[in-house]
C-alpha cells in the first residue's frame, strides 16, 4: 500500500474512522514507512496517537506497535506519553494495556531515557486479573530487571511468587545472580536459591517446560559446584524438554520480541551434557573443568535470555547485562589449560610448564 492509493495524506487525515478500525495498523505502518516524504507529519502524529489512545482491536493495535518499533517517528515522546495513558486506562482491556507497557519497555531498551517510564508502566499493571496479561507483565518485569537491574522489578516478581510465571522468572534471575558471586561456595548457595524458585514454578504448573529446563540446568550446576556427581537423568530430561519446547512452544502474539530465536533453547543440551561429564570426573583435580563449565553456562545464558527489540540503533538480538568477571576469568583460564593440553607443540615445553604453573597458582589463589 502507498499514500496515493488512499487519495494522499489529506484524504487519510480527513477520514476519522481508520484509527479506530481493524486497518489501523496497516495505515499506521504506511505512514511510518513514508515519514520522510510526508507533508503534514503533525497530522500523522495525531492520527496514529488517536488509534493508540482509542483502538480496541488487539491485532490492529499490536500491528501499529510493531510498525512503530520498526520505523519510529522522530518525536517518540508523543507516542510514549500516549501509551503511558493507555497503560493506566482501566476502561481498556488488560491485554491492550500490557501491550502498551511492552512497547514502552521495548523503546527503553533502545533508548534508556524511557527507562523510568517503562518501570512505572510495569508497576502500574501488576494488579491485572487477566491470566495472559499478568503473565506478560511478569515477563516484562524480568526483562526490565535483566537490562536495568531495578530492585523494584525483582521485588514485584517476589510479590507474585504464587504465579508460575513470576516464580520462573525469579528463578532464572537467581541463576544469573549466582554466577556473579566471587567464590564457588557462594555460587552454590545462589544456585540453591534459584532452584527453590524454579521448583515452585514447576509445582504450580507441571507443564512449564521452560521452568523444567532451567531447573534441570540449575541442578546440574549445583552438583558440580558442590563437587557431586550429576545424574545422567538430568541431561536426558533437559534434552527432552528443550526439544519439545523448540518444536511446539510458540510465543503469544505481540510477545515475540521478548524471546530469543527459537533455536536458542537447544544450546542448553550440549552444555548440560558437558556439565554432567565434568561431574563424573570429580575424583580428579577438575576445578579447571568446573570453571570452564560455569563460563560456558554464562555465555549460553546471555544467548538464551536475549530479546529482539527490532528498534533502529539496537542490535537484532540484545543480551541481558551480566557482570560475572570471576566466572568469566576462571573459565578463560580453564579453557587455556585445555588448549595447552590439546596443542602441546605450539609453544616450548618450558614455557608451557611455566604458563600452566602460573594458571594453577592463580586458580588456587582465586579459589580461597
Amino acid at each position: 500500500m502507498d499514500l496515493a492509493l488512499f487519495g494522499g495524506e489529506t484524504a487519510i487525515y480527513a477520514d476519522h474512522f481508520w484509527p479506530n478500525s481493524p486497518v489501523f495498523g496497516d495505515v499506521a505502518e504506511m505512514l511510518l514507512d513514508s515519514w520522510q516524504d510526508l507533508d503534514q507529519p503533525s497530522e500523522a502524529y495525531d492520527s496514529i496517537m488517536a488509534g493508540l489512545r482509542d483502538n480496541s482491536d488487539r491485532d490492529a493495535f499490536q500491528h501499529a506497535l510493531e510498525a512503530i518499533a520498526a520505523a519510529p517517528p522522530p518525536d517518540l515522546a508523543r507516542i510514549v506519553v500516549t501509551l503511558e495513558k493507555r497503560v493506566r486506562d482501566e476502561h481498556t482491556h488488560e491485554l491492550l494495556r500490557a501491550a502498551s507497557a511492552s512497547a514502552i519497555l521495548r523503546f527503553s531498551i533502545a533508548d534508556d531515557q524511557w527507562q523510568s517510564s517503562a518501570e512505572a508502566a510495569i508497576r502500574a499493571t501488576e494488579d491485572f486479573t487477566d491470566e495472559y496479561a499478568l503473565a506478560m507483565i511478569l515477563r516484562l518485569a524480568s526483562v526490565g530487571w535483566e537490562h536495568f537491574r531495578s530492585a523494584t522489578l525483582i521485588a514485584m516478581l517476589e510479590r507474585h511468587a504464587a504465579h508460575p510465571q513470576a516464580s520462573y522468572e525469579r528463578g532464572v534471575i537467581g541463576l544469573a545472580l549466582a554466577m556473579e558471586h566471587e567464590n564457588l561456595a557462594d555460587i552454590a548457595l545462589g544456585l540453591t536459591e534459584a532452584a527453590k524458585w524454579l521448583r515452585r514454578s514447576v509445582s504450580a504448573d507441571a507443564e512449564r517446560r521452560d521452568a523444567i529446563v532451567y531447573l534441570q540446568l540449575t541442578e546440574a550446576l549445583m552438583a558440580i559446584s558442590n563437587h557431586q556427581r550429576a545424574s545422567r537423568d538430568i541431561a536426558i530430561k533437559l534434552r527432552e524438554e528443550a526439544t519439545i519446547r523448540y518444536l511446539w512452544d510458540k510465543p503469544t502474539p505481540g510477545s515475540e520480541w521478548l524471546l530469543p530465536p527459537p533455536e536458542a533453547v537447544l544450546q542448553w543440551i550440549p552444555l548440560v551434557d558437558a556439565i554432567v561429564s565434568v561431574s563424573e570426573r570429580l575424583t580428579e583435580p577438575s576445578w579447571d573443568d568446573i570453571a570452564m563449565s560455569l563460563a560456558l553456562m554464562l555465555r549460553t545464558y546471555t544467548s538464551v535470555r536475549s530479546v529482539q527489540p527490532g528498534m533502529p540503533g539496537v542490535e537484532r538480538v540484545v543480551h541481558p547485562a551480566i557482570d560475572a568477571a570471576f566466572v568469566q576469568e576462571r573459565g578463560f583460564l580453564a579453557l587455556l589449560t585445555q588448549w595447552l593440553d590439546a596443542h602441546p607443540d605450539i609453544i616450548e615445553a618450558d614455557d608451557a610448564r611455566t604458563l600452566r604453573e602460573n594458571i594453577g597458582r592463580r586458580l588456587r589463589t582465586e579459589g580461597k
